[in-house]
């Protein structure tokens, strides 16, 4: 079965970055009555923990070193190693052109690759940013330029009043930073899917679409109450990490829409943000099979496009998993968390860090 996200006019009361994603929880979890997965807490590990497990089949001894390093044996010879979340996969060069967003979308332009035209500004050039988001005449994301996921990210920004007051929350990011690193990228944000990709040498073992967590409308229930309800039914579940209340009610506040709004029956209303999600902090559905290979082909040339990488998650915009068309390089990040890929919300789940532990034999005995 393809996971199409075709294009349509926007629901009611909702701007069109999320009309992709809201079709597809309609269409493919909502009203295929998909089972969700439910991940204990006794059963959800983190990746040094994942990695350590993976270890057995591959008769390579593990040895801690200390809280975040943890070094990876085979015949008493070292083949690997985890350290902060980043394995010995990952070139000391990969790491540092990756940091930087605009230095990362500078290796992939460099490579041919397609990426979504952005600018960057330094914080005191909103009024710049303001310009160039009339140039585009589309949505945009609004993000700080340095680091990984973090707070300051905002998504399907159209309006000058909506950019503003993203701008003041990637500003706020980047006051603790040097001078030089407050800077602020500006990116179109075409319409479609986030689809998150973990390539490990010339191999894509895992695959997931993140949509946003979201409430079904009931014509009764508001929806702060539909965001208290969604709070308890996702209790039981250790992996994800849902919005606040008051995380959704700053994102409902952009788009000028009440929490007390009462959406119609059968109303699928987002309640987050998926891309650069953080792992658990976005509903995630197991696509492994179904993505096209030129999307996976994509991928890998995406990570290969940085020295001495050999493993990463790489984000990519899309319309339809199954097609290539319009699709876009939005990240590439060597220090992916993998266990998204072990606890998806909807579908199998993915052992990427038996994948790892392989790689990392191999590459030792080249």
């Amino acid at each position: 079965m393809s996971h199409p996200a075709p294009t349509a006019p926007t629901l009611a009361g909702f701007p069109d970055v999320y009309s992709a994603e809201t079709l597809y929880i309609k269409g493919r979890i909502e009203s295929a009555n998909a089972g969700r997965n439910t991940w204990n807490e006794d059963e959800v590990f983190s990746p040094g923990k994942l990695l350590w497990r993976s270890t057995r089949g591959f008769k390579v001894a593990p040895k801690r070193i200390n809280n975040t390093n943890i070094l990876f044996y085979q015949s008493g010879r070292l083949v690997g190693s985890f350290d902060r979340a980043v394995t010995s996969l990952v070139s000391h060069q990969a790491r540092r052109a990756c940091a930087s967003r605009y230095t990362l979308r500078s290796y992939l332009k460099a490579s041919d690759l397609p990426v979504p035209e952005s600018k960057v500004f330094s914080v005191e050039q909103v009024q710049n940013a303001l310009a160039y988001l009339r140039q585009l005449d589309a949505p945009v994301m609004v993000r700080p330029i340095a680091g990984r996921a973090q707070p300051g990210f905002s998504a399907g920004i159209s309006t000058d009043n909506q950019l503003a007051h993203a701008w003041e929350d990637a500003a706020a990011t980047c006051s603790s930073l040097p001078a030089t690193q407050r800077q602020v990228l500006v990116e179109q944000h075409k319409p479609g899917l986030d689809l998150r990709l973990y390539v490990v040498g010339e191999e894509v073992p895992a695959a997931v679409v993140r949509l946003p967590f979201y409430a079904v409308g009931d014509g009764q229930s508001t929806l702060l109450e539909l965001h208290e309800n969604l709070m308890d039914e996702l209790e039981a579940d250790a992996y994800l990490t849902p919005p606040s209340a008051e995380q959704t009610q700053s994102l409902l506040a952009r788009w000028d829409i009440s929490a007390s709004h009462v959406p119609g029956v059968g109303e699928i209303v987002p309640l987050s943000e998926t891309t650069s999600a953080a792992p658990g902090s976005a509903i995630t559905v197991d696509v492994a099979q179904l993505v096209a290979p030129e999307l996976k082909q994509l991928a890998v040339d995406a990570m290969w496009a940085f020295p001495g990488l050999s493993a990463a998650g790489v984000d990519l915009r899309v319309h339809d998993v199954s097609e290539p068309e319009d699709s876009v390089i939005t990240g590439v990040d060597p220090a992916a968390d993998f266990s998204e890929f072990r606890y998806p919300t909807y579908g199998k789940y993915r052992r990427v860090s038996l994948d790892i532990i392989r790689h990392m034999v191999l590459k030792a005995g080249q």
